[in-house]
């Protein structure tokens, strides 16, 4: 389970720079840095995108 919004994009900007690649985003829900904190909040942003990747990696 993955709390908050993992968004993975493109730009023009970037393709122009780096070639193909793209950005991988984490924005947690709504209030929990407010509530839990800047350090806490990149802890568990760790967390977030290796179950994210994780998931990416099992699909076909």
């Amino acid at each position: 389970m993955i709390d908050g919004q993992v968004v993975i994009y493109s730009n023009p900007e970037d393709l122009g720079r780096f070639g193909p690649c793209c950005r991988v985003e984490w924005r947690p829900p709504r209030g929990y840095v407010k509530l839990n904190g800047v350090s806490s909040t990149l802890r568990f942003s760790n967390e977030v995108f290796s179950n994210a990747f994780k998931a990416i990696a099992t699909v076909p």
